[in-house]
């Protein structure tokens, strides 16, 4: 998951259940972070009130960003009062992982941050599912029965809605994020994509390339899925996992650019992979982008050496560097339009210090 909490100065719009009209773009403090209450059907998955975050910066320039916060399929895994130590997953936006921080692409201070300057939306995290879910499960252990509000695309879906009323045109546009973000930005791109037709839009998934077990498509199909999941992605290549959604993006909105982040030694995405049954990490990593690569000629990798998870939301951007490769110059091409090339450990060795 990611962490990027962070002291910040916001504005608060939070409006009555009945009302309909959320705050304009030009409503918010500019280059400062302002709370989003859209109310309706969004919802965290015990129930509390969801909110999302934008920064109104340059209106040609918008990047949407998907938090992580783990994931949960069961009743053993949705239950916090067995995992309270460690949970699988946050119930609500309250943790301050969520709140955008001041590292990594939202350093604004930074001359070299690629995404300085631009409007940024976050979706924050809260539902357990990937941001693809669609369903109230209730739960049985033993005796004891529990709810989930596994509703991430609806949340998204909200937050996406409120985007494209008020940033009708830019020119440029990053859908990204971090962990189970990045599973959730692959799956709603294809949105922002229809949206924004005429717009140079890119995808940039962050530490999610290693979920390689045939368990997937079960946990998928139980957050409901197939609900929510547009034209292009059903029908096209079954089960609807990951790479699924970044091969359907490719077919049904070609002129999006797809990039893939990962650490080779990814710890957080070993230790999900083993509870859904996968193998080996750094392999099943490689299976999944050799699929990719093989399908997508122009879909991207950047394959890292070490043992950390994510780094969008880290300082770490500006200091990795991979056969010869500088993460953050790749990064600022890639959003750029430009040609970038694969960057991979393999020939340097991947363990990292």
């Amino acid at each position: 998951m990611v962490r990027i909490a962070a002291a910040f100065v916001c504005l608060v719009f939070a409006l009555p259940a009945a009302a309909r009209e959320l705050p304009r773009l030009d409503d918010l403090a500019f280059q400062s972070w302002n709370v989003v209450e859209p109310g309706g059907r969004t919802t965290c998955s015990d129930g509390s009130p969801y909110r999302f975050y934008a920064k109104p910066g340059a209106r040609d320039k918008l990047a949407v960003f998907f938090n992580g916060g783990g994931a949960c399929w069961s009743a053993e895994t949705c239950n916090l009062q067995a995992n309270a130590k460690r949970p699988l997953y946050y119930p609500s936006v309250a943790p301050p992982f969520n709140v955008p921080g001041d590292a990594g692409i939202f350093d604004d201070k930074r001359a070299d941050n690629p995404l300085r300057g631009w409007t940024i939306v976050v979706v924050p995290y809260c539902t357990g599912d990937v941001h693809v879910g669609a369903r109230r499960i209730t739960y049985a252990l033993g005796k004891r029965r529990f709810a989930i509000e596994h509703k991430g695309a609806v949340n998204a879906q909200a937050v996406l809605n409120w985007t494209f009323g008020h940033v009708p045109a830019p020119k440029t546009v990053l859908v990204a994020g971090s962990s189970a973000g990045a599973i959730g930005a692959a799956f709603h791109a294809g949105a922002v994509a229809r949206r924004y037709r005429t717009s140079d839009v890119s995808l940039l998934a962050d530490a999610a390339g290693a979920y390689r077990t045939p368990r997937l498509a079960e946990v998928y199909r139980g957050w409901g899925i197939y609900r929510v999941a547009p034209a292009w992605m059903r029908g096209s290549r079954d089960p609807l996992i990951f790479e699924a959604f970044i091969s359907a993006n490719d077919a049904a909105f070609p002129h999006m650019r797809q990039a893939q982040y990962n650490y080779a030694g990814d710890p957080e995405q070993a230790a999900f992979l083993h509870l859904l049954g996968g193998a080996d990490v750094e392999a099943s990593l490689r299976a999944n982008l050799d699929e990719l690569h093989k399908a997508i000629p122009g879909f991207r990798s950047y394959t890292a050496a070490g043992t950390k998870h994510t780094i969008l939301g880290h300082n770490e951007l500006y200091t990795i560097a991979t056969g010869g490769v500088a993460f953050r110059q790749w990064v600022a091409d890639f959003v750029a339009g430009k040609t970038v090339r694969d960057a991979d450990c393999k020939a340097e060795g991947c363990a990292g210090p």
